[in-house]
């Protein structure tokens, strides 16, 4: 649960992701211009087997392909008939308005908000979805909700490596091929199609006329009725032509990508334009050999530098099914290696996620510029919408049965370095939205005014996955930075954590899920560099203490830092420091499974006013401890809950400050009673100042600091 925000909306200098600069690929063998030449294959045999030996066709270029798999591929199997696909821009909105104004201020993006949103809209509406945001490549949100398979299905959750037919936005991926290919033989995409057409096919009237660019923004001038993308069915609509006057008018064809899966490979020589296949299996060759060259480059010079392995064209079992709403039995769309170019891959949200990024960002697809220039000019692009942020690119994708089970898909490439991806497989709701229209509406209503200078975040019960999103949504979208964090948990670490704007912050870094040996190598690293710390949270899990800890680098007096204390080890050296003048400023007690341990830093800080500080204490010694000093003017500035293998035990600093403002504080709280007290002091104006969770007997608790 989201423990509460103070300020009204919701960046980044520490935490665990870098970022580098990559050069353009150079140009490859299987990327050099094809010569227009009528080619023949050959084949032979390969095998010993007294059975017949499986036969291989050999292309000129050298690339070889299965004349068994060939001869049985389908080039219009059944199931493929009769669906419906998206429309592109001939469905749906066009233009979105923020729902609230916002005049004279600097806007950011709300991303909680944002999540909240989309998961209202969806959950209760879809079968199931699975969703994930990203900056500069780093996850900042990710939600999913129910079936991808449901239990009747073969059961199988939704996550962000679930695979499913992706439809449309098998569009995209087409377009970065061929936008890569077109740089590759330095073509632009006004080029006209007509040389890299098979040689075969029959050219009707205006096919010379059409470019490249024109498929990719469906200008070309074809007409299909359908959602027909088969081969007969373009060679078909070569032989026939177009209309000169329909060539730059909008009308979303499928087959316009259909025909970039077979004009990438004649550019590249891979399958030439000449090329010739024995007679009656010449277009069931091709299709074959453009598709199996197609599927290739995608993995080679899409996939592969992203990171992705195994996204296919067919249906493995472990993909997605389609729905209806409500749902009831599940659809399997098939095999669509037909389809492909134009639909056909299948495709998690992290997979989507990584190609996408590593086009913008990476320069191994393309360079930066020139990803952005194939989004400005829409190639394989739908929605392109001008937000108070920036401009907003959009692809649609969907897939649906003749029964009405629907599987789809979203991409966009938003403003401030963003990406996400979120895939449905069912209607929204029953009658059912449209799918684009929603989930922009709710991106464009999230924009919302930046955090303000002293504006603070607080969160709990987060995963390390959650947390590490939070952090990087926080402090690498908002600039805010990380204040403390705890980590906690019987099974799985959950982490409790504030973060806070502040003016001019300190250089500083943070990790968690550290062991005590991955501690000690990140400690020695950061403090050559100049850090210091200012917080490290031990905290117990089934593979032995773990370490959650910030750094930060600046003036500091003279300092020490301990960890791994037995609690007479740490009592000795508190009586060291304290007798050398140090003032204690941090103190955290965990369990190892045997022993409670500690780790402790110690400054030197002029004028410190009087302190205290106890460990080892019960929660009835807390309280006395905290009923006395208080009495006297203390205030609590750290206090940490632990367990002792069986109790709950606390170490606590306290300081006699001065004109200290209005505090609070409370400890030994369940999680529904720190969300219920969080509430109420944030109503009355109190903010967090501290946060400490901590589980004890397979309950967690939390201890915290407010100030007003």
């Amino acid at each position: 649960m989201v423990s509460g925000l103070s300020m009204s909306p919701r960046r980044r200098t520490g935490g665990d992701v870098g970022r580098s600069g990559r050069s353009q690929p150079a140009l490859r063998d299987d990327e050099r211009p094809s010569r227009r030449r009528r080619s023949h294959c050959s084949t032979y045999a390969t095998g010993d087997s007294m059975d017949k030996p499986a036969q291989l066709v050999t292309l000129p270029s050298g690339f070889t392909f299965h004349h068994a798999a060939a001869a049985a591929h389908v080039m219009q199997p059944p199931h493929t008939h009769g669906v419906i696909s998206s429309r592109g821009l001939e469905e749906g909105l066009k233009k979105f308005t923020p729902r609230e104004k916002h005049a004279d201020v600097t806007l950011s993006f709300n991303t909680d908000g944002f999540v909240a949103a989309l998961h209202a809209a969806l959950a209760g509406s879809t079968a199931g979805y699975a969703m994930q945001l990203r900056h500069r490549g780093a996850p900042i949100a990710s939600s999913q909700v129910n079936w991808a398979k449901r239990p009747s299905d073969g059961s199988e959750s939704w996550a962000q490596a679930v695979r499913m037919h992706v439809a449309s936005c098998s569009k995209l991926i087409t377009a970065i091929a061929m936008t890569r290919t077109l740089a590759a033989h330095n073509l632009p995409a006004s080029t006209k199609i007509i040389n890299y057409l098979p040689t075969y096919w029959a050219k009707g009237p205006n096919i010379d006329k059409i470019t490249f660019a024109e498929l990719m923004t469906h200008r070309s001038g074809f007409r299909v009725t359908g959602s027909d993308m088969s081969f007969p069915t373009m060679k078909a609509l070569i032989a026939g032509g177009v209309n000169a006057s329909d060539i730059g008018v909008y009308s979303y064809q499928n087959t316009n990508f259909g025909i970039c899966r077979i004009l990438l490979p004649v550019m590249n020589g891979t399958v030439p334009a000449g090329t010739t296949f024995p007679g009656p299996l010449e277009d069931q060759m091709w299709d074959f050999a453009t598709v199996s060259a197609y599927t290739a480059y995608c993995d080679q010079h899409l996939f592969q530098p992203a990171g992705v392995s195994g996204p296919t064209l067919s249906h493995p079992n472990p993909d997605a099914l389609a729905y209806n709403f409500p749902p009831a039995a599940g659809w399997n769309s098939g095999d669509l290696t037909s389809e492909s170019g134009g639909a056909g891959w299948h495709m998690s949200v992290d997979d989507l996620l990584k190609v996408m990024g590593c086009f913008r960002r990476d320069g191994k697809i393309m360079s930066p510029a020139a990803a952005q220039a194939m989004l400005d000019d829409s190639f394989g692009i739908d929605l392109t919408e001008t937000t108070p942020l920036g401009t907003l690119y959009n692809k649609n994708g969907l897939w649906q049965s003749g029964a009405g089970q629907i599987e789809q898909s979203l991409v966009y490439f938003l403003p401030h370095d963003m990406e996400l991806v979120v895939l449905a497989n069912s209607p929204i709701g029953n009658p059912g939205q449209f799918f684009r229209n929603v989930v922009t509406q709710i991106y464009v209503d999230s924009i919302a005014p930046e955090i303000a200078v002293g504006g603070w975040i607080a969160r709990h019960g987060l995963t390390s996955e959650q947390y590490q999103e939070a952090f990087n949504n926080y402090v690498g979208v908002h600039g805010m930075q990380l204040m403390c964090v705890s980590g906690y948990g019987t099974t799985a670490p959950h982490y409790a954590a504030l973060w806070v704007k502040t003016a001019s912050p300190p250089a500083w870094q943070a990790r968690h899920g550290l062991t005590a040996a991955q501690y000690q190598t990140t400690f020695d690293q950061l403090v050559a560099q100049g850090y210091h710390p200012v917080l490290v949270n031990g905290y117990a899990t089934t593979a032995g203490p773990h370490f959650a800890c910030i750094f930060q680098q600046g003036a500091t007096g003279a300092w020490a830092a301990r960890h791994g204390l037995t609690a007479a080890q740490y009592q000795a050296a508190f009586d060291q420091f304290s007798h050398e003048g140090y003032a204690l400023d941090w103190v955290s007690g965990y369990f190892d499974g045997s022993h409670d341990l500690y780790a402790a830093i110690w400054r030197k800080i002029p004028g410190v006013p009087a302190w205290k500080a106890r460990h080892g204490l019960t929660s009835a010694e807390y309280q006395a401890f905290f009923n006395d000093v208080t009495g006297h003017g203390y205030k609590p500035v750290v206090v940490c809950g632990y367990s002792d293998g069986t109790h709950d035990r606390y170490a606590a600093l306290f300081r006699q400050i001065a004109h200290a403002p209005a505090w609070q504080a409370r400890h030994g709280l369940s999680s529904a009673q720190y969300q219920t007290t969080f509430d109420q002091l944030v109503g009355q104006g109190y903010r967090l100042e501290q946060v400490n969770g901590y589980s004890v007997a397979g309950q967690d608790h939390f201890a915290a600091i407010w100030t007003k």
